[in-house]
């Protein structure tokens, strides 16, 4: 299957992963981008501990950032713990609530 993918990236473009979302092309040089998308795309609700222990990055917020940016409408709401106030990220679908 790989080389399926390896195949559908143009020359000069070897390492990017290229994905559809709602009729937008999306490249992705940074597999933690892709692997983040993917988590959304599953319908988790992550917060940036959530996606830093998952994933063993320190910060994944600009690859949020990121995805964003490129067309993916990430959305967000904050949550209360007993000891501090922080954000979940989410894929907004039609239909979905918090």
């Amino acid at each position: 299957m790989e080389t399926d993918v390896k195949s559908k990236i143009p020359a000069g473009k070897q390492g990017i992963i290229e994905l559809q979302h709602k009729g937008t092309k999306i490249f992705f040089s940074h597999p933690i981008r892709q692997k983040i998308y993917e988590m959304f795309l599953s319908g988790g609700q992550y917060s940036v501990v959530d996606l830093s222990n998952m994933l063993r990055i320190p910060d994944p917020r600009s690859h949020i950032r990121f995805i964003h940016n490129a067309g993916v409408s990430i959305s967000d709401y904050w949550m209360q713990s007993a000891f501090s106030k922080f954000k979940v990220y989410f894929i907004h679908r039609e239909g979905d609530e918090k």
